[in-house]
């Protein structure tokens, strides 16, 4: 009885989270010391401590430039770690980062920008030219450089509580947009919530019965992944049993 005690106890009973965020913060708790992100040609790798506090400090840095629950932010980065951090970053304020294609053209960009309504943006050095092209004066409150993003963000705003922002995002909540290739007209947001997403999560978690902290971070250049601790969701994403 003790052994099934003990079994039961080490699948865990804690209910599944409400969000991504939750999940996120699950999985940093529970693996601080594991690698998280690993780049592409020996370029570093961060554990799940330390991507979780620069996690916080770039929703601190954004919170301070006025990005709150339910506003849209604009990613057009290439596979990088940055990529990661913002995403949850955004995330982690009920806000909603989405990507621009590489290879949109500057009215194509504006046309998503102000169909999301978006007023941050952060590109890559090279991109950032196109972003101005396509989107014009008034539309941006602020174009961000990825390559100066620490230099870019001021500190958290006095009196933002990074865990009550994050604990208010619910499965209800948006967490991305994805828009088509539109090869039949003008590009189509797909909205995808927490919840629509976590429930995918945890059906590839049992379809696949990969053990937690089996799967090891990527390494083929040129991408940046989470681990499956997050990807896959293992105990922290799977339903009580």
């Amino acid at each position: 009885m003790q052994r099934k005690a003990e079994e039961t106890h080490d699948r865990g009973t804690d209910p599944p989270p409400r969000s991504l965020c939750a999940l996120f913060q699950a999985t940093v708790a529970r693996h601080p010391d594991r690698p998280a992100l690993r780049c592409a040609g020996g370029g570093g790798e961060h554990t799940w401590a330390q991507y979780g506090a620069r996690v916080q400090r770039v929703a601190g840095g954004l919170a301070a430039l006025g990005v709150g629950p339910g506003d849209t932010v604009a990613l057009l980065l290439r596979n990088r770690p940055e990529f990661n951090v913002l995403d949850a970053a955004i995330m982690h304020l009920g806000a909603v980062p989405w990507s621009i294609y590489t290879t949109a053209a500057p009215e194509q960009i504006g046309d998503v920008v102000q169909r999301a309504g978006s007023r941050v943006a952060v590109a890559e050095t090279d991109f950032a030219e196109r972003v101005r092209r396509g989107v014009g004066p008034g539309v941006l409150d602020h174009l961000i450089d990825v390559e100066a993003l620490d230099d870019a963000l001021p500190g958290a705003p006095a009196g933002f509580d990074f865990e009550a922002s994050w604990r208010a995002v619910g499965p209800g909540d948006l967490a991305t947009i994805v828009w088509t290739s539109g090869t039949t007209g003008a590009s189509k947001g797909a909205e995808l919530t927490h919840g629509g997403v976590l429930a995918l999560l945890r059906a590839l978690t049992e379809v696949s019965r990969v053990p937690e902290g089996a799967a090891r971070p990527p390494t083929c250049p040129p991408r940046t992944r989470p681990t499956a601790s997050w990807a896959t969701g293992g105990r922290c994403c799977s339903a009580p049993r």
